[in-house]
């Protein structure tokens, strides 16, 4: 199969691109797949990475308000599928297959002119406005949320729900014994939390530690660069709980722009001193970590909910107020619809953070409710039901 793909302007929309063609290539060992998208933008990097061939267009985003640069963004939008032309005519993809962001129109648009079969994969629960704008042109829209259908009635694509690609070590790891040595139960007593000291330097509470076996386990990250708000409500939570009950243990990625600081107010406070506290600067081995994980916080991109879901894991989500479209808040409230997440506002998560964690150490029930509920989103299958929509639409238009 000869494939092109696009997608652009966040990790969000690469990655999934990305996880797309590795489906395809697993599937079809001698299939040919290159990308489409800027050589400035985070696909250059991701895609060289790779090793991929990167087909370089020009585009930029339009902006919300009215401004003379949506038209420099129109212009070069439209050079742009005059560009994409002529990589298809070239290339000769059987297929072309896009996952949003506004790189993503000029090799659509272009290649549904032309005929070629086209795909679109959509995975926050509302459309994007590249996959909004492609609706009419697009053969064929799968999606994460089946809500999202709903944003995509009239259009000429056919939708369907395939879930969000996730790494194999996700669902390799899901109850496979990686928290076996970790006690089984999840409570606490209300005298228990608060019995230890509170001097977190003391050798007598050092000493408390030695041969503990911990009863809770808290994974907490923000993404790669970190995140200020979810930094504020681990401090929070190590000052309150794991500073004072040993059986807590909390694992939590900063970031790497905020390491430093982040380690220097451990430092001050003696909180490096913790031996139920890890701090990094990035969580390089995640599937292994969450599968060890009674609770996990976190913001809520798609990818992250999609392998939360997999992971079939408690998830307290803190949905970043700065992504576009807010995005983020209305992915996390189809979890909290179906009571299958905690969520917490940005703004006023430091201030509850401590009690939701603390109702969740003492109610084991809450936890496997919340895991239970959760790992209902996941589509566990979804490699094969992604590799069978496309390939069925390649296969369609090669016998007409």
């Amino acid at each position: 199969m000869r494939v092109l793909v696009t997608g652009g302007g966040t990790a969000g929309h690469v990655n999934p691109a990305l996880a797309i063609a590795d489906i395809i290539m697993r599937k079809e060992p001698d299939s040919v797949v290159e990308y489409v998208g800027t050589e400035k933008g985070i696909e250059g990097r991701l895609v060289a990475k790779r090793g991929m061939k990167l087909h370089a267009i020009e585009v930029m985003g339009l902006r919300r308000s009215l401004s003379f640069a949506n038209f420099r963004a129109l212009a070069m939008a439209l050079r742009s599928r005059k560009r994409c032309k002529k990589i298809i005519v070239d290339f000769a993809p059987d297929v072309v297959i896009g996952t949003g962001g506004y790189v993503c129109w000029p090799l659509i648009s272009a290649a549904a002119s032309m005929g070629i079969p086209t795909v679109l994969h959509e995975s926050n629960a509302e459309p994007g406005f590249a996959v909004k704008m492609l609706k009419n042109q697009a053969d064929l829209i799968l999606v994460n949320f089946e809500s999202t259908k709903n944003f995509l009635r009239g259009g000429k694509s056919t939708v369907e729900r395939v879930g969000m690609p996730v790494a194999g070590e996700f669902h390799a790891r899901k109850r496979n014994g990686s928290r076996a040595h970790i006690s089984a139960s999840v409570h606490c007593d209300r005298e228990e939390m608060w019995e230890n000291p509170t001097s977190v330097c003391s050798d007598a509470l050092k000493s408390l530690y030695e041969g503990v076996n911990h009863k809770i386990r808290i994974l907490s990250f923000g993404g790669s660069l970190g995140a200020q708000t979810l930094n504020l409500c681990v401090l929070e939570l190590i000052k309150e709980i794991a500073a004072r009950n040993p059986k807590v243990y909390i694992e939590h990625s900063c970031g790497t722009r905020q390491y430093e600081e982040f380690s220097v107010i451990m430092n001050e406070n003696g909180y490096d001193k913790l031996p139920n506290v890890a701090v990094r600067d990035y969580i390089y081995d995640m599937p292994k970590k969450m599968a060890e994980a009674d609770v996990v916080i976190c913001r809520s991109g798609a990818a992250t909910l999609a392998e939360v879901a997999v992971a079939q894991k408690a998830a307290i989500l803190i949905p970043s107020p700065n992504v576009t479209g807010d995005q983020q808040r209305k992915n996390a409230k189809q979890l909290a619809d179906r009571q299958a997440a905690i969520v917490l506002e940005d703004a006023t998560a430091k201030d509850e953070i401590v009690d939701v964690v603390e109702n969740l150490i003492r109610d084991k029930k809450r936890i496997v409710d919340l895991e239970e509920r959760v790992g209902a989103f996941a589509v566990l299958d979804c490699d094969e039901k992604i590799y069978e929509a496309i390939s069925l639409l390649v296969r369609k238009e090669k016998m007409t």
